[in-house]
């Protein structure tokens, strides 16, 4: 009989917390609650964990940073109100066109076309931060085809 046992660490997605710049690669991307540990697996599957660490991971350059487990609580409260992934990446597409199309429309303004087409709300914090990301995508886009 042929048995295979390991050992090591393992992360598991937890939550989704939405997109952000990230202050290690300075893109837009999107996080996520993840949850590190020391573990056992038996053919692949783990039977035992320990040593749990919490953080949130940037998706794009996989950077991570450790949280205390209170800010872990106030993280997963966050995300049960927090749009899926698919909603926010349609969410970043959109704003996307509206800053390419040649307006520059306020904050405000973009923000209640958000409201009104995608029936949901992004904190403002967030919503700033992404139209900042985009502003700064569109703006580097529109140098770059000057140049070339």
């Amino acid at each position: 009989m042929f048995i295979m046992i390991g050992a090591g660490s393992g992360h598991r997605k937890k939550a989704y917390l939405g997109v952000r710049v990230c202050p290690q690669c300075g893109k837009l991307s999107h996080f996520y609650l993840v949850e590190q540990a020391r573990q056992v697996s038996v053919f692949f599957v783990p039977v035992v964990r320990w040593g749990k660490h919490w953080g949130i991971a940037c998706s794009r350059c996989k950077a991570g940073f450790e949280i205390a487990e209170s800010e872990k609580d106030f993280c997963l409260k966050q995300a049960q109100w927090m749009p899926s992934e698919k909603q926010m990446n349609e969410v970043i597409e959109y704003l996307g066109a509206q800053l390419q199309s040649g307006e520059e429309p306020e904050i405000e303004t973009l923000r209640e076309r958000v409201r009104l087409r995608f029936d949901f709300h992004v904190d403002d914090r967030s919503f700033e931060e992404i139209v900042k990301g985009l502003r700064q995508a569109a703006d580097r886009q529109r140098q770059f085809q000057q140049f070339y």
